[in-house]
């Protein structure tokens, strides 16, 4: 379905970056589904709890015409990922080019901590994921992950 290569790296003495490249292998378009939940853990010791804040599972094309317009201005600058309305999605290379996560992209009243984003990809009707990735993510006391 897709080979994903991406990698943390310092950047400078301050600054974390996203680098690296998702191959996109097959037409991603309402037959898949995605969903995305984020779980907490406050002492960073890898027991997490789910938390409220998430998008449920809905078609793929649904999410890029519609939620993807609240994250996409935060990756036009660093990456290729489609635009909103651009689906179905063709299979691609998306790039991430030294992209630095921006506080904004979350709510501000998140809790410090580690914390862990679960993304899945489904057919729908189907609970077993095609594809599954987890990122892992430290939110410090000035908004820097």
């Amino acid at each position: 379905m897709a080979n994903i290569k991406l990698r943390v790296r310092k950047y400078n003495r301050t600054i974390s970056v996203l680098a690296g490249n998702v191959d996109l292998k097959v037409v991603a378009d309402n037959t898949l589904e995605v969903g995305i939940r984020c779980a907490y853990s406050s002492k960073g010791n890898s027991q997490f709890n789910e938390y409220p804040m998430k998008i449920a599972r809905t078609k793929i094309c649904d999410f890029v015409n519609n939620d993807w317009r609240d994250y996409y201005p935060y990756f036009e600058n660093s990456s290729n990922l489609p635009k909103v309305g651009e689906c179905p999605v063709e299979p691609k290379e998306f790039y991430f080019n030294d992209m630095v996560l921006d506080a904004n992209m979350f709510p501000p009243y998140l809790p410090h901590g580690l914390w862990r984003l679960s993304i899945s990809i489904t057919s729908p009707g189907d609970d077993i994921p095609m594809m599954f990735y987890q990122v892992y993510f430290k939110v410090a006391a000035v908004g820097i992950f």
